[in-house]
């Protein structure tokens, strides 16, 4: 088994959460204390002060007008299914999001040493290296043992992240009850540990068999959509699915160059 950490700094809290990551009985907050129904948000738009549980503990994509989007970031303990070509920059994504907190990034197809490197230098050009304490533990996944080693790599979590599956194809093609059973296991310690687990899926013309289930469980899903003009390459991202929030009526126009942004151009943001 090939693992290793890229470790910038020592662990500390998460951005916008009171408990230290040191201190074990803090490790697991209550999913309450951290989330509210979107239905809170409708009862406070009125109100002049913010609504007491605030958003300010859910995790930021890194990009701050998405965040607006998705009305505050990315709420604890959801499993994010993002979908996007393999002959995209889609991998900005990714790394974005896990260069944004202590992250756990399992790797199913890229050497270790690569991603070590490319989210290393995502923590460093996103100024984290400076304001926060970011610890991210790169694993990489036995082809012969996927979900065995995945299954270990999950059971010890152990304080708030981003897990990060990339990709989750691979493991896609494993019998559909053990793939279940992952994927609810790995839903649950991100409930148990207000965290974020984001899976990066690869379209593709013929998907994985596992593909409905990654889909039909996850609370949010991403697709990034790519059309080519005369003169132009344009990509749209569509909120698909948000269990518990609202899917986007119209997609986000982005721009993927050697990073993400979102296009204003149409005062969308």
């Amino acid at each position: 088994m090939e693992q290793s950490r890229v470790s910038l700094s020592e662990n500390g809290p998460m951005p916008g959460d009171d408990s230290s990551a040191n201190d074990s009985a803090n490790r697991s907050p209550s999913l309450d204390s951290l989330f509210e129904p979107s239905e809170a948000v409708e009862e406070s738009a009125d109100d002049a002060e913010p609504p007491a549980w605030s958003n300010k503990n859910w995790l930021s994509t890194g990009i701050e007008s998405l965040d607006r989007y998705l009305g505050g970031g990315i709420p604890p303990g959801r499993l994010v299914a993002f979908e996007a070509p393999a002959n995209t920059q889609a991998e900005l994504f990714v790394k974005q999001v896990a260069s944004q907190y202590d992250s756990l990034y399992l790797t199913t197809l890229r050497p270790r040493w690569e991603v070590e490197e490319a989210v290393r230098d995502y923590i460093q050009r996103a100024g984290n290296l400076a304001t926060n304490r970011i610890d991210t533990r790169v694993e990489y996944l036995n082809p012969e043992s996927l979900l065995k080693e995945a299954h270990q790599h999950i059971d010890r979590l152990d304080g708030r992240s981003v897990v990060v599956v990339d990709s989750v194809d691979k493991i896609e093609t494993a019998a559909e009850a053990d793939y279940v059973d992952f994927i609810t296991e790995l839903k649950k310690q991100l409930w148990e540990t207000g965290s974020v687990g984001l899976l990066h899926c690869i379209e593709r013309t013929n998907q994985p068999p596992g593909r409905p289930i990654t889909l039909q469980m996850s609370d949010i899903i991403l697709e990034l959509h790519r059309s080519v003009q005369p003169g132009s390459v344009e990509y749209r991202l569509l909120v698909a699915k948000y269990r518990g929030g609202r899917a986007l009526t119209e997609p986000v126009k982005l721009e993927l160059t050697d990073e993400i942004r979102i296009d204003t151009s149409r005062d969308i943001a």
